[in-house]
């Protein structure tokens, strides 16, 4: 418990930092070095600039590492928009211009109306691949605590393949400041444990244990909107990264009890 408190800590602060530059709360799994998530950065195009400071990925070896907003890359144009489970996939193809060719591979999604996007990354679409990482980026993260109880459907990523989603639900107490559940699929199931919610900079955030099997992690994550209408999150496996999920939901209510993940390009 010490030791993910200790890791807790050092990621809560990478988050923070994000947030207060750009209004931007972002946080990934593994090293900043090649693929870097948090708020996009302004590019000129010509005689106009598009405007940063929304939610935004980056890989070094592409445009100088200049992190462009997932907006853009909903478009039918980037991606071929987004497939049956509302998920993106982006990565190099025969079309591709040669300084995007070590790009990897992206699989995001959008939480349905709100400016927060989850998924996952690696250098190649192997699944043994030990660069794989995760990640969640959103504008408007939760400032005040809510004082109920709420069930969240979420929804995880983790080596797409079009058939192997993670689903499940979280159940949160905020008066408490408690968080439980867990996430699975037909090869999978991910427990949260010990789960804390924390009010600090002006950002509501959750912390947990993660238990698959006999393999121990850790789930981070935070809620956006002004009721905490939903949540995104990432769970970190320290001894083996390709097992890392970037996980999404929003807030169950009693006219709808399921989260799909956007296919608007806004």
């Amino acid at each position: 418990m010490k030791k993910r408190n200790e890791l807790v800590c050092a990621l809560f602060i990478l988050m923070g930092t994000q947030a207060v530059q750009a209004e931007i709360h972002s946080n990934q799994s593994g090293p900043l070095t090649t693929m870097k998530v948090g708020a996009s950065d302004s590019i000129q195009r010509g005689h106009s600039e598009i405007p940063g400071g929304e939610p935004g990925v980056g890989i070094s070896t592409v445009g100088g590492g200049k992190k462009i907003g997932f907006a853009s890359l909903t478009s039918p144009r980037m991606s071929g928009g987004a497939d049956s489970h509302g998920i993106y996939t982006i990565q190099p193809n025969a079309n591709s211009p040669a300084s995007h060719s070590d790009m990897g591979v992206f699989h995001f999604a959008k939480i349905t109306d709100a400016n927060v996007y989850f998924g996952d990354w690696a250098k190649t679409t192997s699944a043994t691949d030990a660069t794989h990482q995760t990640y969640y980026v959103g504008k408007d993260v939760t400032t005040t605590l809510p004082t109920d109880s709420a069930t969240y459907t979420v929804m995880g990523i983790s080596q797409y393949s079009g058939s192997n989603l993670l689903s499940g639900t979280f159940d949160v107490d905020f008066s408490q400041k408690k968080i439980e559940g867990s996430l699975a699929n037909s090869q999978r199931t991910v427990e949260l444990e010990g789960g804390n919610l924390y009010t600090a900079n002006n950002q509501v955030t959750f912390s947990a244990d993660a238990k698959e099997g006999t393999t121990s992690g850790v789930v981070e994550g935070a809620f956006f909107g002004e009721s905490a209408e939903t949540l995104a999150g990432i769970v970190v496996f320290s001894s083996d990264h390709t097992k890392d999920i970037g996980f999404g939901g929003t807030k169950n209510s009693s006219e709808s009890e399921e989260i799909t993940a956007s296919t608007d390009a806004s």
